[in-house]
């Protein structure tokens, strides 16, 4: 009886294992399917690719595709800015450093490089960034253009700032609700664009970005204690783009 139950235990290991495998392929032949679509002389074929990449896992590419990837950090690429980022997300420092200023075109490209440059562990690029970020005001243009790029480093010397900024009741924002033109604090905002960066962090959003929170000041509160009692020992979802 004790090698039946051993065997029986043993047989669906296997099947675990044996699964697992199956779902790295899968998963390998997608990612390469979608970089295979990066060279289309179409643009919106190349967009949507973009877009498709950005939705795996770091985990879930291969070295084969980051390779590929790699490849592609070229001028003449459409939506070069994309593969810029992408090349971030999986940590190729050598590819990006391998970008000369020249091929760099438009400050658009310029910035993303740079960003993709710390997201891959370039911390000459983050002091720099950094001492540049403090330097701006803190208003809507900075929330929803600035901060998402910081978010998007994953490096938590540009996290702790936006959590810092949580922690400021200056009102230096506008409400979103549009009968009223009253000044609010920055905060809200963050909070929901920090949600799916942070490991075990205290609130969810809905699919339309919005926190699941019934009241939103009792939320602040509860965001604002969160961060004092785990401002040093936060973790980072290093696996989503």
């Amino acid at each position: 009886m004790h090698y039946t139950i051993l065997s029986i235990f043993l047989s669906l290991c296997l099947n675990c294992l044996n699964l697992l495998a199956n779902e790295e392929i899968d998963y390998s032949r997608t990612i390469s399917l979608y970089i295979s679509e990066l060279k289309s002389e179409k643009s919106i074929i190349v967009a949507k690719a973009i877009k498709k990449l950005k939705r795996f896992t770091f985990s879930e590419y291969d070295s084969k595709s980051k390779e590929k990837i790699a490849l592609l950090l070229k001028p003449q690429q459409y939506h070069f800015k994309g593969v810029i980022e992408l090349a971030g997300f999986l940590k190729l420092q050598d590819s990006l450093n391998a970008v000369t200023q020249e091929e760099l075109k438009t400050q658009s490209l310029i910035q993303a490089h740079g960003f993709a440059q710390i997201r891959a562990g370039n911390t000459e690029k983050l002091n720099t960034l950094m001492v540049n970020v403090r330097k701006l005001d803190v208003n809507d243009e900075f929330i929803y253009n600035v901060a998402p790029k910081l978010i998007y480093t994953r490096n938590k010397t540009c996290v702790d700032y936006l959590l810092e900024i949580i922690m400021s009741n200056e009102l230096n924002c506008t409400s979103s609700d549009p009968e009223s033109n009253q000044p609010i604090i920055c905060a809200y905002r963050l909070i929901e664009l920090l949600a799916p960066a942070i490991y075990y962090f205290p609130f969810t959003t809905s699919r339309s970005g919005s926190l699941e929170v019934d009241d939103y000041e009792v939320a602040l509160i509860e965001m604002r204690k969160w961060i004092l009692e785990n401002k040093e020992t936060y973790s980072l979802d290093m696996e989503t783009y």
